[in-house]
């Protein structure tokens, strides 16, 4: 998904939306580029639809799924909206609970509510009767709007709850966890240190995409946990390399991405090391 150079650049604040535990996310905006992106994938790779017959087809999907017009309901206002992906892990136990990660998407309260309204309802009819999904709603503490809870249960891994709904400056369908981590201040822009980093992206990027090593490492871990329980095999002790005494050991990375005159993309890598 190339970036636009339409529009205003991405808010460098928005990590103030993901939690801390993130071991990775990607933030960009405008989600009306990514359902084009999706047409154009699928125009590309069926034998019979061209894109723009691929994206009305998209649009017939979200009504009949979500009962939701793409256009008016959705893609009129998320133009101006920055929207992220995440994933992290609450610990190194493999274990649905500790997973977290979700999509968050910034936007007018009233707006973002009734969408996600309408995805709760329209996941609920298509899952209803399977084995092991539940659905409720529910009303949080810290919000005063009410929430869509998903939960999907396995003997083995436990239960992973998503919630969807919406807070006073953005959308969400993240896990329970990483919402409440949110909701408590406990966010990633406390760690990542913006002054810090900010000289070091380009100056109108597009898309940001960040991964915090001690996260990943915790996440990688949980994942080979889940990996190896499903297979039923005993999972490989995971050693880190031992750090040399003086040595600098990789912190964070950040990837900016910027369109500039002719259609011309730069890319900027920072590694921020620790002292």
């Amino acid at each position: 998904m190339l970036p636009s150079a339409q529009g205003a650049p991405l808010d460098l604040n928005f990590a103030r939306f993901i939690p801390e535990t993130a071991a990775v996310y990607l933030q960009t905006r405008d989600l009306r580029r990514l359902a084009e992106t999706a047409a154009g994938l699928l125009g590309a790779l069926s034998a019979t639809l061209s894109s723009q017959e691929a994206y009305a087809s998209l649009q017939q999907l979200f009504r009949s799924l979500f009962r939701l017009d793409l256009e008016g309901d959705l893609l009129s206002w998320a133009q101006q909206s920055d929207y992220a992906v995440f994933a992290g892990a609450a610990s190194e136990q493999g274990a649905f609970d500790q997973f977290e990660g979700g999509f968050i998407i910034s936007g007018d309260p009233q707006r973002t509510t009734a969408v996600a309204l309408r995805i709760a309802e329209g996941l609920e009819r298509q899952l209803r009767g399977r084995g092991g999904f539940a659905f409720k709603r529910t009303t949080l503490p810290a919000l005063e709007t009410p929430v869509a809870q998903l939960s999907y249960t396995d003997p083995q891994f436990g239960t992973l709850t998503f919630l969807i709904g919406s807070a006073p400056e953005f959308g969400f369908f993240v896990t329970e966890r990483a919402l409440a981590r949110i909701l408590e201040g406990r966010t990633l822009e406390k760690r990542l240190s913006w002054s810090r980093l900010q000289p070091y992206l380009l100056p109108r990027p597009s898309i940001l995409l960040h991964a915090d090593a001690d996260n990943a490492t915790r996440f990688l871990f949980a994942l080979t946990e889940t990996l190896a329980r499903l297979n039923s095999a005993q999972p490989n002790a995971l050693r880190l390399p031992q750090r040399e005494p003086g040595s600098r050991r990789f912190e964070r990375a950040m990837l900016s991405v910027e369109e500039g005159a002719e259609a011309q993309v730069r890319l900027r890598l920072f590694l921020l090391l620790s002292e």
